[in-house]
C-alpha cells in the first residue's frame, strides 16, 4: 500500500478507480482535483474519496501517484500544469485513448522517465462521478505504452497497479496502440453511430419497436459522450481515416456482390464475418479463463 494518490478528473473514470483503489486497499489517501468546486466538494462526501484540492499544484503534492483521467483533449494541457510541481519519485500515468501524441508530449515536458501511457478499456454509455460502477476496471484490457525512456521500476508499478484492480495488461509502443485502438475501437464507434444516422433518415419512428436484438447491439456504443469521441477523432484522425477507407473498401466489396447477385460471394462474404466473430468470442472467451 502506498500513502497517496491524486486522481486528476472526477469523471466516471476516475470515480470508478477510486472506488477500485480503495476496495483493493492500495493507497492509504485518494486525493481528487477537478475545476468543478461543487463536483470536488460532492466527492468528498463519499468513501472513495478521502482529500480534495481546487489548486492543481498542490494536489499533486506528496502524491505517489497521479492518475490523469480528464478528457483526452486535456491531458497534455493538464501535464504541463503538474510539470513544475511533481517530486522527482512522483510517476505519472492516464486513462486516454490515445497515446502517441500524449507520450511525445510527456517526453518534451522532461517527463518521460515518471510518465508511463495507459489506457484501459473500459467505460460505459453512462457520464459523471455519479455512475461510478465497483466492477468498471475488472476483467477488462488495459494497454501500456512505455517508450525506450521508461523507468523500469515505474512502468513495473504501473503494471502491478492495474492488475491489482483486476486488469489484464498489454503493452505497445504509443504508435501502435493507436493503431490497434483505430480498429478495435474508434472504427466500430463510428459505424454503430453511421447506422443511427442512417436509421434515423430512414426509419418510422413507430417502426422501432419492431426493430431485433441486432439493431439494439450494433448500435449500443454509439449512446458514448459525443465530446468524448469528438477529442477521440481529433487525436487519431491518421489512424481513423485510414480504417473508413479500409472499411468502405468492404462494404463496396458487398454492394458489388448484392449488385451481380453473386450468390457464391454472398455465402463467402459472410462466412468470412461469421469465421472472424467466432474467433472473437474465442479470444473473449480464453482471456477470461485466464488464457
Amino acid at each position: 500500500m502506498i500513502d497517496r494518490i491524486t486522481i486528476i478528473g472526477p469523471g466516471l473514470l476516475g470515480a470508478s478507480l477510486a472506488i477500485a483503489i480503495k476496495r483493493h486497499h492500495l493507497s492509504r489517501k485518494v486525493r481528487f482535483w477537478g475545476r468543478n468546486l461543487q463536483k470536488l466538494s460532492h466527492c468528498l462526501q463519499q468513501d472513495w474519496c478521502d482529500e480534495i484540492d481546487p489548486e492543481i499544484s498542490r494536489a499533486v503534492q506528496e502524491s505517489d501517484l497521479i492518475v490523469l483521467c480528464t478528457p483526452v483533449n486535456h491531458i497534455c494541457r493538464t501535464l504541463a500544469s503538474i510539470a513544475p510541481h511533481l517530486s522527482k519519485d512522483s510517476i505519472v500515468t492516464d486513462v486516454g485513448s490515445t497515446k502517441a501524441k500524449i507520450c511525445n508530449f510527456a517526453d518534451s515536458l522532461g517527463l518521460a522517465s515518471q510518465f508511463i501511457g495507459s489506457h484501459p478499456m473500459a467505460g460505459s454509455d453512462k457520464s459523471g462521478y455519479q455512475n461510478a460502477c465497483p466492477n468498471l476496471y475488472e476483467d477488462r484490457s488495459c494497454i501500456l505504452t512505455p517508450t525506450s525512456k521508461s523507468s523500469d521500476k515505474n512502468l513495473e508499478f504501473i503494471k502491478n497497479f492495474w492488475t491489482s484492480i483486476g486488469m489484464r495488461l498489454g503493452i505497445f509502443t504509443p504508435e501502435t496502440h493507436d493503431k490497434v485502438v483505430a480498429s478495435v475501437s474508434h472504427l466500430p464507434h463510428l459505424v454503430s453511430t453511421a447506422i443511427c444516422h442512417e436509421m434515423n433518415d430512414s426509419v418510422e419512428k413507430d417502426w422501432l419497436p419492431f426493430s431485433g436484438q441486432g439493431l439494439w447491439d450494433t448500435t449500443r456504443i454509439a449512446g458514448g459522450d459525443p465530446k468524448m469521441w469528438q477529442d477521440i477523432i481529433d487525436q487519431n484522425r491518421p489512424e481513423i481515416l485510414k480504417k473508413i477507407q479500409a472499411f468502405k473498401h468492404h462494404f463496396s466489396k458487398l454492394e458489388d456482390i448484392i449488385v451481380h447477385k453473386d450468390e457464391e460471394a454472398a455465402f463467402l462474404f459472410l462466412q468470412q464475418g461469421q469465421i472472424f466473430r467466432k474467433t472473437l468470442e474465442a479470444s473473449l472467451d480464453s482471456k477470461k479463463n485466464g488464457g
